[in-house]
């Protein structure tokens, strides 16, 4: 009997163990439920585990750039997406296979940058002045609005 009681805790144990999810993942979860307080919770506790988690600075990225938020910031929206970039890159193909429940791939960085891009651009636009565009330039060499953005920093 008592084999039994010890048996079934530690089944439970372990399906509880299971079923937590991770941080990022929640954090994740929450981004979409607009609950920015818990979003920050979460990703803090995962990167304090580690500053290279690639899922949780990706969510961060999100997280900065979600119009809703009142925390949104482009500019580090931007930043959040360098270092996934760069982190990224560094992974071995099964480290990125392991992501792919995020989703996180070359193709998500690649449409949060362009959605970035565009903010960035349009912030510019808005300004309308040759500092505003010459920052964008600076910052955003790569965006596809650059060309546009030489022609109306002129």
């Amino acid at each position: 009997m008592r084999k039994t009681h010890i048996l079934l805790f530690l089944l439970f144990a372990v399906k509880t163990a299971m079923a937590q999810l991770s941080p990022e993942k929640a954090a994740w979860n929450n981004l979409s439920k607009e609950r920015w307080v818990k979003v920050r919770q979460y990703l803090d506790k995962a990167l304090k585990k580690d500053t290279s988690n690639v899922a949780a600075n990706f969510t961060y990225g999100w997280y900065f750039f979600t119009q809703g938020n009142p925390q949104f910031h482009l500019d580090s929206s931007f930043v959040y997406l360098q270092k996934v970039k760069r982190d990224f890159a560094s992974l071995s193909k099964s480290e990125k296979q392991k992501l792919d429940w995020y989703p996180i791939n070359e193709k998500e960085i690649n449409r949060l940058q362009s959605y970035q891009d565009s903010a960035a651009f349009e912030r510019a636009f808005t300004a309308n002045t040759e500092l505003a565009y010459g920052y964008f330039i600076r910052n955003f060499p790569w965006a596809k609005q650059v060309s546009r953005a030489k022609e109306l920093q002129i």
